[in-house]
């Protein structure tokens, strides 16, 4: 999460990160579905296929959370 406007707000996550051979494409797909619907998923993945093959899949395994929100904070 981060929040731009002020007073900010973010989180930072430190962990091993592995990148997996793998067919992103089933992933792409629920992901776009999620935020988008099936409608808008299915023409956003066929507008942009040439990039999507591209992507790779990235697993990290969190150790560490830091978390700051400024709204929080006296001064």
């Amino acid at each position: 999460m981060q929040r731009e406007a002020l007073p900010s707000a973010y989180v930072t996550v430190e962990g091993p990160v592995e990148i997996l051979e793998t067919d992103v494409s089933t992933l792409q797909r629920e992901i776009a579905e999620r935020y988008l619907g099936p409608k808008l998923a299915a023409r956003y993945l066929e507008s942009f296929a040439s990039g999507l093959g591209q992507e790779v899949l990235l697993v990290m395994q969190p150790e560490r959370w830091w978390s700051i929100d400024f709204s929080k904070v006296s001064m």
